[in-house]
């Protein structure tokens, strides 16, 4: 956000009413050094998915969430985007991250289900309580492996 932009300007009228609306807190959420801290926060609230907590825990791990992917990660991934795609590539820049986004999460998708279907051959019936625990935490582990390695590449 330039200081010379319309944004900066609501941001700085209105960081004097609450501090949510600190510019501060928006030039470091916006910033790209946060994607990799973001994506780690993630996986670590990923480990305590695979926990099995109970609904008051879950509802704490998906606000968490919210702080780490809405306002850490997407604001910085769309500002380097915009960025990346300069003032004539703006439409390509962002189909390739949608494109991109998409064909990870049918990836990972399709491998989630490929686990499910190897780990229960016979059906998903005739497994103990047991199996059916374990093959989701295994899905939900390899899921955070991918966003911590990610954070790692970024």
């Amino acid at each position: 956000m330039p200081p010379g932009s319309g944004w900066h300007k609501v941001l700085m009228a209105s960081s004097r009413w609450s501090p949510i609306f600190s510019v501060d807190l928006w030039q470091t959420a916006l910033n790209p050094a946060n994607s990799s801290g973001s994506l780690w926060a993630t996986a670590l609230g990923g480990l305590c998915i695979a926990t099995s907590p109970d609904v008051t825990g879950v509802m704490l791990v998906c606000g968490c969430f919210g702080l780490t992917n809405i306002l850490l990660f997407w604001a910085a991934l769309i500002n380097v985007t915009h960025a990346w795609g300069g003032d004539d590539q703006q439409g390509l820049s962002y189909g390739r991250l949608e494109g991109g986004r998409g064909l990870l999460a049918a990836i990972l998708a399709s491998l989630g289900v490929l686990a499910f279907s190897v780990a229960f051959p016979i059906g998903y019936v005739a497994a103990t309580l047991e199996q059916k625990g374990a093959v989701p935490r295994q899905v939900i582990f390899s899921c955070n492996a991918v966003t911590a390695s990610v954070g790692v590449l970024v």
